[in-house]
């Protein structure tokens, strides 16, 4: 149950940054080996950026 919960938490990481630099596929990696918190982080400053 809880990674099921951890895998779909992360695969919502990647579907975020899908318009980043990185793409779906290194943010869902990058959920996977970290928490999913900090590519949300990330996700979240460099899509401030873009809509700049």
């Amino acid at each position: 149950m809880l990674l099921g919960l951890y895998i779909f938490l992360c695969f919502v990481v990647g579907l975020l940054g899908r318009r980043t630099y990185l793409g779906f596929w290194a943010n869902f990696i990058f959920s996977l080996f970290f928490t999913p918190i900090f590519p949300l982080i990330y996700i979240l400053i460099a899509l401030k950026n873009i809509e700049k």
